[in-house]
C-alpha cells in the first residue's frame, strides 16, 4: 500500500491510497484530520479501511454491471 499527503486549505490532510489486495490493484481517497494523520496507529488504520472501502464499492459495481448483461 502506498500513500501521498496534500495539505488541503481547511487545514485537513488529503490522502491518496493505492495499493493491492488479493492481486487487485485499488485506489481510494481520504479526507482526515492532522491529528488522525500524525497518529501512525490511526493512519495504518484509515490507509486499510478506505482501500478497503474501494474494494467493496468495485465489488459491487462488478456485480451491478453483470447483473445487467
Amino acid at each position: 500500500m502506498q500513500y501521498t499527503r496534500r495539505l488541503l486549505q481547511n487545514g485537513k490532510i488529503q490522502l491518496d491510497i493505492n495499493g493491492h489486495i488479493d492481486n487487485e490493484y485499488f485506489e481510494a481517497t481520504a479526507i482526515v484530520s492532522q491529528a488522525d494523520a500524525d497518529n501512525d496507529k490511526v493512519l495504518n488504520q484509515l490507509l486499510t479501511n478506505h482501500l478497503l472501502q474501494a474494494r467493496e464499492k468495485t465489488i459491487m459495481l462488478k456485480k451491478n454491471k453483470d447483473s445487467t448483461k
